[in-house]
């Protein structure tokens, strides 16, 4: 079974060769409200996904719906590359258990510096890692993170230039303290 992020990097390359996918801008966090918004809420405001999968986490089983658009000639945050965004949204028994945002468009782009992330620690407080990041552009809650009580910030990047991708994540795990409990840093691809 394909992890998560490789699917998310071929949907975005899948879509980046046919230049196809509806536009959409980035729902709102509070229309997305992990552990209340059910999928079929999710699919009211946003439609069908343009692709769907399936993955296991801690033990259960997690349908992850894809969302994704592509535009040839949009502007980009950096120049050669081609602009696109996604949204994965990760539902366990009908509710919204995860979301994670990327974006290549200069205008919501999801860029963040791989220095810093490789710099967070654990120990370190949510708020720290937001001032040496930024903001995420996503998050997960359980079953995507081992701990009941826990939660995930998500950082995704995924750029396109021709044929080749490159997608940088990090997943921050804390504690129901807010503390770093577990650092998942990842590049996929290369450009």
């Amino acid at each position: 079974m394909r992890s998560m992020k490789s699917v998310a990097v071929l949907a975005l390359v899948a879509l980046l060769t046919a230049c196809a996918g509806v536009d959409f801008v980035k729902p709102p966090d509070d229309k997305l409200v992990l552990g209340s918004t059910t999928k079929s809420q999710v699919t009211t405001l946003m439609g069908e996904p343009n692709f769907k999968g399936q993955k296991v986490s801690n033990g259960e089983s997690v349908e992850v719906n894809t969302y994704a658009y592509a535009q040839v000639g949009g502007e980009a945050v950096f120049a050669g590359v081609t602009p696109a965004r996604s949204v994965s949204l990760l539902y366990h028994n009908n509710l919204l258990v995860g979301k994670e945002y990327t974006s290549s468009f200069k205008a919501d782009n999801t860029y963040f510096d791989p220095a810093k992330a490789r710099s967070v620690k654990q120990g370190m407080k949510r708020s720290e890692v937001i001032a040496l990041v930024g903001n995420p552009g996503g998050e997960h809650r359980y079953p995507l993170v081992a701990n009941r009580s826990g939660k995930a910030l998500v950082y995704a990047f995924t750029q396109t230039r021709g044929f080749s991708s490159q997608q940088t994540v990090l997943v921050v795990e804390l504690d129901e303290r807010d503390t770093v409990q577990k650092i998942d840093f990842n590049q996929i691809g290369q450009l």
